[in-house]
């Protein structure tokens, strides 16, 4: 007659535990290869146009702040550097301050990584390069949860265009009973004389005769703080100048947004033309 054979006890949790380490890894796994999935992450921007390419490039740096939280990285790093899209739709590193490899290497590899995207004018002409130079911040401490539901789980951002405020940001207290519309004029005269006091040309760009219009996106913190500025359109060369007239900005009072204080979005053109 048969008899049923049955583990000991013990064995028999060692059993289990095995199936279970087996079971986490194969999920790990799966939650590992959806993550490195950024292609899902730029679905969006397979073929954009030139003026879309400041949102792939955001969306691109919260790549970056998702994995540099993710490496367990230390300590606060601010980084600017340059990338360049070729004619295959490419994107590939041509510059970083303060050339640490470790970064260098970090960047390259994330870089690897992000799908190829075709990028098209005005016109729906292919272009066939583009440089895309951006300042920002690198957190240790940054919620990770929150990055990885921003990315791979399609929630939204917590940065809205400056437009849907209610009240816009302002470099000094504003008046009481100050509305949208007030602001606003305010928000964009106080802009228009902070890049004028602080507008260099370039001394390469003046001896080499170039020029162009630039695009500067920068996101001004629920804080006030400027912690991310990206430039595209034009040579590297005035991008910097760009960034380096956005990273002059004094800390402002932050944009309003149902009463409360809010990340927002804004991009002006800077125009570098020789007399």
């Amino acid at each position: 007659m048969y008899q049923q054979y049955k583990l000991p006890h013990k064995k028999l949790q060692k059993l289990e535990m095995k199936k279970i380490t087996f079971l986490f890894l194969i999920l790990s796994h799966f939650v590992f290869s959806q993550e490195e999935d950024y292609s899902k992450i730029f679905s969006n921007f397979d073929s954009i146009q030139k003026n879309s390419l400041t949102l792939h490039a955001n969306q691109l740096l919260n790549v970056f702040d998702y994995n540099y939280v993710k490496s367990r990285k230390d300590g606060t790093r601010q980084v600017i550097m340059t990338m360049k899209l070729d004619s295959i739709g490419k994107l590939n590193l041509v510059f970083i301050e303060n050339k640490s490899s470790d970064l260098e290497s970090f960047f390259t590899t994330i870089l690897e990584k992000i799908p190829l995207i075709e990028i098209s004018d005005e016109n729906n002409a292919k272009i066939t390069e583009e440089f895309i130079t951006c300042k920002f911040t690198l957190h240790p401490n940054t919620d990770l949860s929150a990055l990885s539901s921003i990315l791979f789980e399609k929630e939204t951002d917590t940065i809205k265009q400056i437009k849907n405020l209610d009240i816009y940001p302002s470099f000094g207290m504003l008046k009481k009973g100050t509305d949208k519309e007030k602001s606003m004029e305010d928000f964009n005269k106080n802009i228009s004389k902070h890049i004028v006091r602080n507008f260099v040309y370039p001394k390469y760009a003046r001896n080499n005769n170039i020029t162009g219009k630039t695009f500067v996106f920068f996101i001004i913190e629920k804080e006030g703080s400027i912690e991310r500025i990206i430039v595209t359109k034009s040579n590297p060369v005035l991008h910097f100048a760009g960034i380096d007239i956005i990273s002059k900005l004094p800390k402002l009072n932050p944009g309003i947004s149902e009463g409360k204080p809010i990340r927002v979005s804004y991009g002006l053109p800077l125009t570098f033309r020789l007399e």
